[in-house]
């Protein structure tokens, strides 16, 4: 339970410095429900990439906080493009290694 903590901390300490940099003054507390928000919307998977629902949550939380909507919006979709790269590069990086040491990804072969 510790280490989920931390990852969950840490999750919530990226949203919260990425929104800094986008909306000065913002409450890092901020970060931390657009974390929770965005989660709870993924649980309504109704897009490829979650998109919609995630900027939805995101840009909901950061308009409770005063953010323009439509730099609420830009800031979540921002974000959102920048986990999806992330996770896009790391899932290559995986997988390239997994071909240099000649390993077979279960279920894809």
């Amino acid at each position: 339970m510790g280490l989920t903590m931390l990852i969950w901390a840490g999750l919530g300490l990226g949203y919260a410095v990425v929104f800094s940099t986008l909306i000065p003054g913002l409450p890092w507390i901020a970060g931390i429900g657009a974390l929770a928000l965005a989660n709870l919307a993924g649980l309504l998977w109704i897009s490829p990439g979650n998109v919609g629902p995630y900027e939805a949550a995101v840009t909901m939380v950061l308009t409770g906080y005063g953010v323009a909507p439509q730099e609420a919006l830009v800031a979540a979709i921002t974000l959102h493009t920048m986990i999806l790269i992330a996770t896009c590069a790391l899932g290559l990086a995986g997988r390239l290694d997994m071909v240099r040491r000649g390993a077979s990804p279960v279920g894809l072969v």
